[in-house]
């Protein structure tokens, strides 16, 4: 079994094109598992020309929500790639 830090930095050199995380792992003890846990491999990806994305709002991962649980994410080696499986959303239009 592969850690999550090494499938992400695999995705990150290019030896994957993505890689999932189904996010709170009940294996997990209760001082780990954070969102913050994923901030190095973040900008190791971004700085790379990859992403991660939360699968539930399909926005990049953030890291100013507080002490939330690690949520379930997708790297992606491309941002084509991640936008092409999740669309930006287009840009709200300001109200007159």
């Amino acid at each position: 079994k592969m850690s999550a830090q090494i499938s992400n930095m695999r995705v990150a050199d290019g030896d994957f094109d993505l890689h999932v995380k189904t996010g709170d792992d009940p294996s997990l003890k209760e001082s780990s598992g954070h969102v913050w846990d994923n901030a190095p491999d973040f900008i190791i990806l971004k700085n790379a020309g990859g992403t991660m994305i939360d699968m539930t709002s399909g926005e990049e991962l953030r890291f100013d929500q507080g002490r939330g649980r690690q949520p379930a994410y997708i790297s992606f080696g491309s941002k084509d790639l991640a936008n092409k499986t999740y669309p930006p959303k287009p840009a709200r239009k300001p109200k007159p």
